[in-house]
């Protein structure tokens, strides 16, 4: 039993890392690479089943919320797009 827990500690020590902006610490459990596909995988998903809103009175201001919030996050590695999922059900942006 004993070795069990050991191993999930080194696991668990070995995931951990700290935020870049809050400095707190927080486990990692996925490579960024991974989390980059999922991601786009995710975000494929979603399009294939939604219909987009195209208005650019609703669009515009998403987009320019977003071009900031891509700024501040600093990741210039991410690929960032916005888009407005036409549900009135419910209010969406990806």
């Amino acid at each position: 039993m004993r070795g069990g827990g050991g191993l999930a500690t080194l696991v668990i020590v070995a995931g951990c890392a700290t935020a870049p902006y809050t400095h707190r610490g927080q486990l990692i459990l996925v490579s960024p690479e991974e989390e980059t596909k999922l991601g786009a995988q995710a975000y494929q998903q979603v399009l294939a089943k939604s219909r987009l809103d195209s208005r650019p009175v609703v669009v515009a201001p998403v987009e320019a919320v977003g071009r900031r919030l891509a700024a501040a996050a600093d990741q210039p590695r991410y690929e960032w797009r916005f888009a407005v999922i036409d549900d009135p059900k419910q209010q969406n942006a990806f």
